[in-house]
């Protein structure tokens, strides 16, 4: 998809995720290579970059030793990606086509600020893109609107668009809070869910949302996604407000998109085969992991295996489209432990073969849940009291904790104490609760109340030479 954006942009998002990922400096030659441009147009994108987002992405240059970033780390590359995406002619024009179709081409020009002329060049252009994912721009009697073969392709497509560009801030009506409490309701009642993952959450909350809007503008899911469900008339009330047209099976159409992430096997036969290989891939997965073969852990590798193969039925593509946490997270991995990797990358394309679905489309998806549920299975000594906070989620403040505490091994050794803030709470903390801890780990810039303590911003994936940093922080 980030082939809709402008040739210029897309040098200026491979520059920082390059940035980002080597340790050592990086030379503007080097750069043009592995980009395929001149060394100028390098040289231009890194000026862009420093005068648009210098404040944010700090930019080392030597004319002897080359580029790099001072701070690599995802949430600050979030907010430059999040404006470039939100910059983009061709993603405004498709996330306004999703909320308003079937308006005429003078609708979409006077709402962008653009002639007629230039948004029809775009629809070939975006078309090109959306064609992998077997949807296309569609005009009818002069009428735009967004179609395709697959109606769950559509919303599953939009869900991450609208995530990557506007975040879980929708520019439309919509109760996320309400949504997201009624989500967890269904799945509990129907299969005895315990807790929920906040991202899985939110991330459910908002394919819901974009499931609402396509069934109240008249595209219905297709038939075999639909679910039977019971679902309460004061559930329907409340988004009968915000979706006039809206029908009772048009709700339960929306919800069963949801239900079907957690069971969709179509036969009995292919969920006992399935399962199967499922259940034999977590056993070799962890004959190469440290953990070794506890019972709990292969369940929880099982149940990671499951989800990814039903995603991979709904919506066989990656987990993004222009940038994700978790690709993020998985390529850092990749770097770190390059065999292991490769091991598990391995497992997952036999497994692919087994089933019939490239489940590595998820690859990012397996390695960031492995690694974040798997962690704590692995003891070894404590350190000192340390805060660890986290803007993705509290599993990956655990994870981090972990990681810390299976890296470092030096005396004096006291507590790991990991947040269970959200990041909104820790903004009401108290300056005493930040002096508590020896140093304050953090994903995300903390605010002022936490100011005078020992801060080290952290990536979201642990490299050898942040482990240094704390090490020498604590020290």
């Amino acid at each position: 998809m980030r082939q809709l954006l402008d040739s210029t942009t897309q040098r200026i998002v491979q520059i920082i995720e390059i940035l980002s990922y080597d340790v050592e400096r990086t030379t503007v030659n080097q750069l043009a290579q592995t980009i395929g441009c001149s060394t100028r147009a390098i040289s231009k994108d890194v000026d862009i970059i420093r005068k648009k987002w210098g404040h944010l992405l700090t930019i080392e240059t030597s004319k002897k030793y080359g580029i790099r970033l001072a701070n690599r780390n995802y949430a600050i590359n979030k907010i430059v990606f999040h404006q470039m995406i939100n910059e983009s002619l061709s993603v405004q024009w498709l996330l306004e086509l999703f909320i308003n179709p079937e308006q005429n081409i003078n609708f979409y020009s006077e709402k962008l600020y653009v002639s007629n002329s230039t948004l029809k060049r775009l629809i070939s252009k975006i078309n090109n893109e959306l064609i992998k994912y077997k949807i296309k721009i569609e005009v009818q009697r002069g009428k735009y609107f967004i179609a395709g073969d697959n109606e769950a392709y559509i919303r599953k497509f939009f869900t991450f668009a609208f995530i990557e560009s506007h975040g879980f801030e929708l520019p439309f009506s919509f109760d996320l809070s309400f949504s997201k409490k009624n989500v967890e309701n269904i799945i509990q009642e129907r299969f005895a869910v315990d807790s929920f993952n906040g991202v899985e959450s939110l991330y459910y909350s908002m394919l819901l949302a974009i499931s609402l809007v396509r069934e109240n503008q008249g595209f219905p899911l297709d038939k075999k996604y639909q679910v039977n469900l019971n679902i309460k008339k004061s559930i329907y009330d409340g988004y009968k407000f915000s979706f006039p047209n809206l029908t009772p099976a048009g709700l339960e159409r929306s919800f069963s998109l949801i239900i079907i992430s957690y069971d969709f096997f179509e036969t009995s036969q292919e969920r006992e085969s399935v399962t199967k290989e499922l259940r034999n891939t977590a056993k070799a997965i962890l004959k190469h992991s440290p953990i070794g073969h506890i019972g709990e852990v292969e369940d929880f590798v099982y149940f990671i295996l499951y989800r990814i193969y039903l995603d991979c039925k709904i919506f066989p593509y990656p987990s993004y489209l222009f940038y994700s946490r978790m690709q993020w997270f998985a390529k850092k991995y990749q770097q770190t432990k390059p065999d292991k990797a490769k091991i598990t990358y391995v497992h997952l394309e036999k497994l692919s073969k087994k089933v019939g679905l490239n489940l590595c489309v998820l690859f990012d998806v397996f390695i960031y849940y492995f690694n974040v549920y798997t962690s704590k299975y692995i003891h070894l000594p404590k350190m000192k009291m340390i805060l660890v906070i986290s803007d993705f989620s509290h599993q990956h403040a655990t994870y981090l904790a972990s990681k810390i505490e299976n890296s470092i091994n030096i005396g004096n050794v006291q507590k790991v104490d990991i947040t269970k803030l959200r990041y909104e709470q820790v903004i009401t903390s108290s300056r005493a609760f930040f002096q508590s801890f020896d140093i304050i780990l953090s994903t995300i810039p903390l605010p002022a109340n936490a100011s005078g303590q020992k801060i080290l911003l952290i990536d979201d994936f642990l490299e050898t030479d942040t482990i240094n940093q704390i090490i020498a922080a604590i020290e």
